[in-house]
């Protein structure tokens, strides 16, 4: 085994960690007895190169063992091919003995390659084959392709004809009765049929007078239960294979008919007074509507025409002219308002449906948003400062130069950080409406939303799926932090009451990291400030100004903000 060709070689450069396995050595040899690599030092690196480097590290650690380990020149090389290795081509029974191990060790390689490709899915395929003979010959189970007859009628015969099958060609098959009642005959015909016949006579009443008088003594008719017997039946073929067949035949009688087309009729009927009842109501609610309809509108015709008070009719004469004048356009409105229907009252709702949030409304967001802005004086000077030039015009006496001014731009940035999930699932509509009106009505510069769930960690997110990730080192860098302010939207564990330390940890660390990048920091809670106390949120405002979400929680919460003061009562907890 030690003088087998390039086992050094193999050897060092597993140990140097190249992922080298047996059929990569083999797939070497193999090379060597088909005439590649043998021809000098070069070829024979090449073609270890092609069959074991994987990677430029790979071929540099090849390159160094290599120029090591094969000194021997090249025309050795093609005498120890499959029988020695570079350092023993001297001793020529030692390459036989190398040379016989190869070759058994390859056909050893051919016969399990043999066995892998060929034998093994030739026997799988034969064992299969087989075990679906032996499936295909065994006994089945004869089984009945009849459907028994479950009803007779009193006094009249009753006849069931049995079929049975067996799927196996040639098997014999008997049909039996194992349990049936006394008034049944049970006749076999040997070819996998037979006949089941007889006549129930029990209980037949011939009396003329139930006949003639079919309601005199209905309802105890009607309550009588029909008869049942139970019936089984057994097919075995020749094999012992025995299935069954077990069924109850009812005994039907004209009461069961009676009562059937009663009980339909009796369905109908009460159908039909159900109908007649609605139509009946409906109607009559109608005819009130008109009849209020039309009496409210004789009480304004009544109105309309009542004569007028003596003290109208009295008037001077000049008064008595321009009434004159003016008659027919006051007969004309009032033949107007008597044929004009009569005005609806509509009912008032007393419910309103709103899309705001109680403690805040849209429009007093976007007033707060708007106290946020910053307004510089930056760029290029393109308006005119009309109280510095009329005072340079004071001073001066006459106007020598406007004074211009550039323009105010506002330079306000705001970092928005939204908890999503959890404990603020119900204010979830509410923190959409910071978002859109911050973005939309809050007139500021730039406006970057982010939202984390709980606490930040690691990452922000831009969408609330959490889909679209940033790093917090790369979130929180900008270029003009000096005008960037952050406000966090979260219970801060308020809304369940618990303390968690781990969470106030990580919450400090990431308002120390904030607090270096912005220029100023504000919370806002959802809760109010009596859930605070012995919570996580109780901790947190100890760390970050926190104010409970109301228009002057809102207010104060932009102050602090803008870098005025604002009284969020940390030394509360």
């Amino acid at each position: 085994m030690d003088n087998l060709p390039l086992l050094e070689l193999f050897t060092r450069l597993r140990k140097a960690g190249l992922p080298l396995g047996v059929d990569d050595y083999q797939a070497v040899l193999k090379a060597l007895q088909a005439g590649y690599g043998i021809e000098n030092k070069t070829a024979l690196a090449r073609l270890c190169r092609t069959l074991w480097v994987k990677s430029k590290q790979d071929k540099q650690l090849f390159d160094y063992h290599f120029e090591q380990i094969i000194v021997p020149p090249p025309e050795l090389l093609n005498a120890s091919i499959l029988t020695a290795s570079s350092a023993s081509t001297t001793e020529k029974s030692t390459k036989e003995n190398t040379q016989e191990e190869a070759e058994k060790s390859f056909q050893i390689s051919d016969y399990l390659s043999f066995l892998k490709n060929y034998f093994i899915p030739a026997g799988i395929f034969i064992l299969l084959f087989v075990i679906a003979v032996r499936i295909w010959r065994s006994n089945r189970v004869p089984i009945f392709t009849s459907r028994p007859v479950t009803q007779v009628l009193q006094g009249k015969k009753y006849e069931y004809n049995i079929k049975a099958r067996d799927f196996n060609k040639g098997d014999a098959i008997t049909i039996e009765v194992v349990s049936c009642p006394d008034w049944l005959t049970f006749n076999s015909n040997k070819n996998g049929t037979a006949t089941l016949s007889g006549i129930e006579k029990s209980n037949i009443k011939d009396s003329k007078d139930e006949i003639d008088s079919p309601f005199g003594d209905l309802l105890d008719r009607l309550v009588k239960e029909p008869k049942k017997y139970p019936v089984e039946l057994r097919v075995t073929d020749n094999h012992g294979a025995t299935s069954k067949q077990s069924f109850v035949i009812k005994v039907a009688n004209e009461n069961q008919s009676i009562r059937e087309e009663f009980s339909i009729w009796l369905l109908l009927v009460y159908n039909f007074i159900f109908i007649i009842i609605v139509a009946i109501v409906e109607l009559t609610s109608k005819n009130k509507n008109t009849i209020s309809d039309e009496v409210h509108t004789i009480n304004n015709a009544d109105q309309n025409s009542q004569p007028p008070k003596p003290e109208e009719i009295k008037s001077n004469d000049s008064q008595s002219e321009t009434l004159g004048n003016t008659s027919d356009k006051i007969k004309a409105t009032e033949t107007e308002q008597k044929i004009s229907p009569p005005e609806t009252v509509k009912p008032l709702n007393r419910f309103i449906q709103i899309s705001e949030y109680p403690p805040l409304t849209r429009r007093q967001m976007k007033q707060s948003w708007r106290y946020l802005r910053r307004m510089l004086r930056e760029g290029v000077p393109t308006e005119l400062d009309v109280e510095a030039t009329v005072d340079s015009i004071s001073k001066q006496g006459v106007l020598l130069e406007p004074v211009i001014v550039p323009r105010r731009v506002n330079r306000s940035k705001l970092l928005l950080l939204l908890d999503l999930d959890g404990s603020m699932m119900p204010f979830q509509n509410l923190s959409n409406q910071l978002a859109e009106t911050a973005r939309k009505g809050g007139r500021l510069e730039n406006t970057d939303i982010y939202y984390f769930h709980n606490c930040p960690i690691d990452y922000l997110y831009r969408d609330r799926y959490y889909q679209m990730a940033e790093k917090i080192d790369d979130a929180l860098t900008c270029p003009s932090s000096h005008y960037t302010a952050a406000l966090l939207f979260s219970d801060a564990g308020a809304a369940r009451g618990g303390l968690n330390p781990e969470r106030v940890e990580v919450t400090a660390q990431f308002l120390e990291q904030l607090k270096q990048q912005v220029r100023n920091i504000a919370w806002l809670n959802p809760m109010p400030r009596y859930r605070w106390f012995g919570t996580t949120a109780g901790q947190i405002a100890r760390f970050v100004p926190m104010f409970e979400l109301s228009r002057q929680g809102l207010h104060n919460a932009i102050a602090v903000l803008r870098g005025q003061s604002g009284h969020f009562g940390a030394s509360e907890f």
